[in-house]
């Protein structure tokens, strides 16, 4: 299944000040009670021949984006560590949707330790050389096998561009 989402907003977020954060249950491919869960990114990008590859790895399923830890990272030592031309730190922020199941790729990433904090592979993302000219949200397809739920009546956030599309 391929997702579309807008960059900057990657996994459709809403930070949800003030709330409790959720502690998310692994069962089986599925990631359940993961509203209001708390998680950070980074997604370095990287050159491939005449393209720009994306990484993104999340900590959910790991641990909640420890403050202090994610305080420390910086994107100079992200750079270094992947051979980065850039890298976005995302987070931290907290997820809306409920549940989670992934499969593929998106289940079985890499699982990497940055400074005592694990984050998984979750998503690649295949960019153009000129692809970092343009602004945030926008849309752009993403490679993973993933799929959210929202339990009925709860709410749900859309994202809608400047055009009015969503």
């Amino acid at each position: 299944m391929t997702d579309f989402i807008r960059i900057g907003a990657a996994a459709l977020v809403f930070v949800m000040g003030g709330a409790a954060a959720a502690e998310p249950i692994k069962v089986g491919d599925t990631m359940e009670g993961v509203r209001n869960a708390r998680y950070c990114e980074i997604i370095p990008i990287v050159r491939d021949g005449l393209h720009l590859v994306a990484t993104v790895y999340n900590t959910l399923g790991h641990n909640d984006c420890p403050a202090k830890i994610w305080a420390g990272i910086t994107e100079d030592a992200m750079k270094q560590r992947f051979g980065a031309l850039m890298v976005l730190m995302n987070g931290p922020r907290f997820f809306i949707m409920d549940e989670i199941t992934a499969s593929g790729a998106s289940a079985s990433g890499k699982t990497i330790d940055v400074d005592g904090m694990e984050l998984t592979a979750r998503a690649s993302i295949d960019l153009g050389l000129f692809d970092l000219l343009h602004g945030p949200y926008r849309e752009t397809t993403i490679d993973r096998d993933t799929v959210y739920r929202f339990k009925a009546l709860s709410p749900v956030f859309l994202l809608e561009g400047p055009d009015g599309n969503r």
